[in-house]
């Protein structure tokens, strides 16, 4: 057998559409294709954060640069779901 019988061949089946249910499968949660429409949506301000002045209003942007990794490396979902590591980004 060589190559060109392997890759030689055009196939003119028509791939069947797939379904909520096997999306849901494929990203083995139920939420997940929800979450991510709704993450779609979110709306995100125009703020420039390469300086911390234009979005630090309260404390210092230190402490909140400590909280974030602080949050990351405790709360985040690293063995969880799709769906778990989409509301996790949400909350955050």
């Amino acid at each position: 057998m060589s190559i060109k019988d392997l890759f030689g061949k055009k196939s003119n089946k028509i791939l069947s559409s797939k379904t909520t249910e096997g999306i849901n499968e494929q990203f083995n949660s139920t939420g997940y294709s929800t979450s991510q429409e709704i993450d779609e949506n979110r709306f995100f301000p125009n703020i420039d954060f390469t300086d911390p002045a234009n979005w630090a209003r309260y404390g210092s942007a230190e402490k909140y640069y400590n909280d974030a990794i602080v949050s990351i490396y405790q709360t985040y979902p690293y063995d969880g779901s799709l769906t778990e590591k989409q509301q996790w980004i949400k909350r955050s």
